[in-house]
């Protein structure tokens, strides 16, 4: 009896041990998830590609980020999404291992966005952006190690624009309300000039000077000038240029800013150039029929200037 107890426990303890070694062994999940993004105050440049897409290159200098190789300042509105993706060190909360993973299923595909973050102290960081998840995680996938994550952060719209969008595309840093005059002058001859005492004051011709100034006209003028924004550039120092047009403004400080515009495009754009020189840009169909106007466009067509509500009475008078 005892001889058999003790074979029925020695079974047992046999049966015990080979399964404790054929169980699956835990994961060391901080082994996994070892892998995050470094805050953007850390990284040097930023070099995005895509299949059937131009490289992107982003460097940050002492002017901030510019667009290389033309050196150009980076959009605005692209650096804040960067600054608001990149503030702090971004973790990641799930990950899979590459080799079991069908990479399509989460955008990380051979044609994904390709990100590569040149660092001040570590080694480049490269890494592919997948779909975005719930709006404020993004699947990535490093270029070395062997697993995919789930950054806790929308890389997306940190990343993910045109290439023609990473560029500043607003012509000049002024407003409206600062633009004092406005002149244009197409060839030699200078065509029409227009000026107010203050942002509140009406426009007042003084080229040609017995005409009415429209002033919804004229403020549109003002207001495509200052705030235009290209949709493209050319940085071919030695491209042909052939301007037919000058459209020029003062502000109420003394200073001026204006474009030379070639003759408008099939589709309506223009190839411009700053006055003050600097790479060919393409203005919209938009903004070129605003500046490209003459006196007669830019008369007042109101035959009484007094507003609606201040009306108090209409007297019809003569035969009916």
């Amino acid at each position: 009896m005892n001889r058999r107890v003790q074979v029925l426990g020695a079974l047992a303890l046999a049966l015990a041990i080979a399964a404790w070694w054929g169980r699956p062994q835990p994961v060391d999940r901080r082994a996994e998830l070892d892998w995050g993004l470094p805050a953007l105050a850390e990284v040097t440049d930023i070099t995005l590609t895509r299949t059937g897409q131009p490289e992107v290159r982003l460097v940050h200098g002492e002017a901030g980020w510019q667009v290389m190789p033309a050196g150009a300042p980076a959009d605005e509105y692209a650096v804040a999404d960067l600054q608001a993706a990149l503030a702090t060190p971004v973790g990641v909360d799930q990950a899979q291992p590459r080799a079991t993973a069908a990479l399509d299923d989460f955008g990380l595909g051979e044609h994904a966005l390709h990100v590569r973050l040149g660092r001040r102290v570590d080694k480049p960081l490269a890494f592919r952006v997948g779909k975005l998840v719930d709006g404020r995680r993004t699947f990535v996938l490093p270029d070395e190690g062997d697993h995919l994550y789930r950054a806790r952060v929308d890389l997306r719209r940190a990343f993910d624009r045109p290439a023609a969008e990473w560029r500043e595309r607003r012509l000049f840093a002024h407003a409206y309300g600062e633009v004092a005059a406005l002149q244009a002058t197409r060839g030699e001859q200078l065509e029409w000039r227009a000026r107010r005492v203050d942002a509140q004051t009406p426009w007042r011709f003084e080229v040609p000077a017995d005409r009415v100034a429209g002033q919804q006209e004229l403020d549109g003028v003002a207001n495509s000038l200052a705030t235009a924004r290209a949709v493209a550039f050319e940085d071919d120092p030695a491209a042909p240029f052939s301007p037919r047009l000058r459209v020029q403004a003062e502000t109420f400080d003394g200073a001026f800013f204006g474009l030379d515009l070639e003759a408008p495009a099939p589709d309506g754009s223009a190839r411009v150039r700053r006055v003050a020189g600097g790479p060919i840009a393409r203005l919209p169909r938009h903004l070129v029929l605003f500046l490209d106007v003459k006196p007669n466009d830019l008369r007042e067509r109101r035959l009484i200037g007094c507003a609606p509500e201040k009306v108090e009475a209409v007297v019809i008078a003569g035969e009916v």
